[in-house]
Formats: C-alpha cells, structure tokens, sequence
C-alpha cells in the first residue's frame, strides 16, 4: 500500500474472520441487529460521500469517510476501513481531483458491499453458531 489505496482482495482476510469470531462471541444474537445497522446506513453513507465530492466539501468526505472507516474497522472490514483512511487523508492534503474520488468512492463501495454481503450471511449462520458456542462452554 505505497501510494495511499488499499488493494481489492479475493476474499475476506484472516483479520476480517477473527475479528467477525470476536464479535460473535461477544455479542452473540445482538451481532445481527450491530450488523444489520451497518449494512443498512451504507446506502445513506455512501450517497452522502458523493454529494460532498460533488460539492467540493473536503471537509464533509473526509469527516464522512472517517466515521466509516471507524464502523467499518470496529467490525472488522480492514479494507473497506483502510481504504476509508486513505480517502480521508487525501481530503486532509487537498489531494482529491473528480477521477481519483470517483475511483476511490467506488473502491470504497465495492469493499463495503463485499463485507456486507458477509454480514447478511451471519444471518443464517448466527443461530447455529450462537448454539455451538454453547455447546461447547456447557460440553
């Protein structure tokens, strides 16, 4: 990561799947509501993302940026939050023109939807897993 973007991945990281197994047993249950919140502001964030890079606000898209970078990291999303930071920094050195934040506002997008993709799946699997986890404390 020399030049301030982060790279797509093939697929969720190590970090991401221990820090969602962190969650989880932390939360437990709660884990679908904290993710269901997430996955449903992302719309909201990133339409607000935009408007400021239309608007020129520096400000507003690094400020945007930075409280997603912040939800994103706080659940695990290490790229989608990395990638935030770098867009937040570039704001912070006026280093943005309209091709470099429309392809930073995409790459953000794509990671994000990724890792939402991922958390509408521990919809199916929470039951289970939360069961397990007891199982196994309880066995």
């Amino acid at each position: 990561m020399t030049d301030g973007t982060a790279r797509a991945s093939s697929g969720p990281s190590t970090n991401e799947n221990d820090r969602l197994s962190e969650l989880l047993a932390t939360f437990g249950p709660r884990l679908s509501a904290i993710a269901n919140e997430y996955r449903s502001s992302l719309p909201g964030r990133m339409a607000a993302m935009k408007e400021a890079a239309l608007m020129g606000g520096h400000v507003m898209l690094a400020g945007a940026a930075h409280r997603l970078a912040g939800s994103s990291a706080s659940l695990g999303a290490a790229e989608a939050a990395a990638l935030c930071r770098a867009l937040e920094t570039a704001c912070a050195c006026d280093e943005l023109v309209p091709a470099d934040w429309q392809q930073r506002l995409a790459e953000i997008e794509r990671a994000c939807g990724e890792f939402s993709d991922r958390l509408g799946a521990l919809d199916q699997v929470l039951p289970s897993a939360t069961a397990k986890r007891r199982d196994i404390q309880v066995g």
